[in-house]
């Protein structure tokens, strides 16, 4: 049986179109939209908001489901979902967020690998994603 893990990502956008990212401290130490892993016995909403309480310290409401990415050569499934701030304002935990900052489309930042570039800017341009996007390596599509 094929194993893999579960991650769940928040597309949230400011008042100026602008996308949430932050910047990881472990790993890559990349920038990604904010989100985690679902542990096990737990929903994805409910991972989703406890991962942003605890990397940003801030209170989400989740809404749709944005889009469905799996990468293969790690196999790892991932559900972004469009989300707005509740609570809180941005305030990283540096044990495992070093930074965190909203940006335009035309201003992603280097750190942000080819395939988090199309999720942001799927999630941009306000595009629901109805199908799986695949990776089968790091910057390679396989399909939409």
């Amino acid at each position: 049986m094929l194993e893999v893990t579960f991650g769940v990502l928040a597309c949230i956008r400011d008042s100026r179109e602008r996308v949430l990212l932050v910047k990881t401290t472990y790993g890559r130490n990349h920038w990604q939209l904010p989100g985690g892993y679902v542990e096990e016995h737990e929903s994805p909403v409910a991972a989703l908001r406890r991962e942003l309480r605890e990397e940003l310290q801030m209170e989400i409401e989740v809404g749709p489901l944005a889009g469905t990415y799996y990468k293969v050569y790690e196999r790892n499934l991932s559900l972004v979902f469009f989300c707005s701030v509740m609570r809180g304002r941005l305030k990283p935990n540096n044990g495992e967020i070093s930074e965190a900052a909203f940006f335009q489309a035309a201003s992603l930042p280097d750190g942000l690998s080819a395939r988090g570039r199309i999720i942001v800017n799927d999630c941009i341009r306000r595009e629901r994603s109805p199908y799986l996007w695949v990776f089968s390596a790091p910057g390679t599509l396989v399909s939409p």
